[in-house]
Order: C-alpha cells, then sequence, then structure tokens
C-alpha cells in the first residue's frame, strides 16, 4: 500500500455508500497492476468431475502462499489485514475534490 502510494476510493464515485468496499484511483489501478504483472502467475487446471473444489483451493493456497490472498493461506497475515481496513476507512471517508474534481479529500 505505502509502496505503491495506492489511494483508495469508494468503488462507485457518483454514489458513495460509506461501505467498507473500495476501488483504488485510476493512477492506483496502474500501479498496482504493474506490481501484480511483475509479481503474480496465473495457471489453470481441468477439475476432475468428482473433485471436490473447497479442499483442493485450499491445498493450492496454502503451497503457493498467494501474497494478496487473507483466505485459506494458513496465517494471520496481520499487515495485509491492516493495510485493506486502512483503506477501506480512507475510502469511506472520501469526498469529491472540489477544485480538481472527483478525488480524495486532502
Amino acid at each position: 500500500m505505502n509502496e505503491l502510494a495506492l489511494i483508495a476510493v469508494p468503488r462507485n464515485l457518483a454514489k458513495p455508500d460509506g461501505s467498507a468496499n473500495f476501488a483504488l484511483d485510476s493512477a492506483s489501478e496502474v500501479r498496482l497492476s504493474g506490481w501484480m504483472e511483475q509479481r503474480l502467475s496465473l495457471a489453470t487446471w481441468i477439475k476432475p468431475g468428482d473433485a471436490i473444489l473447497d479442499g483442493i483451493e485450499t491445498g493450492v493456497v496454502r503451497r503457493l502462499r498467494p501474497p494478496l490472498n487473507l483466505d485459506k493461506v494458513g496465517e494471520s497475515r496481520q499487515r495485509l489485514r491492516e493495510a485493506r481496513k486502512h483503506l477501506a476507512d480512507v475510502a469511506r471517508a472520501w469526498q469529491p475534490s472540489d477544485d480538481r474534481g472527483a478525488g480524495p479529500a486532502m
């Protein structure tokens, strides 16, 4: 969050609802996408018809430990939880800026 200078905004700028759900401003999205492209990979797998995906997902997540995952990873990831909470708080406090159009209040 700090390294990439991510700025949280409400998911719907036209109708901010004060929820914990947030988006990132467009410049932050670009920075995060670049970070993800450099560090993350994607793989696909065709599941056998009788496979139970929940257990398979848990095993894969615990083995690969994806850096942005909070569920099933088997560790608290407190820094990630705190960063997401902070971004949600920033988005809830967001107000349109009079001098630059819609944007986070300074």
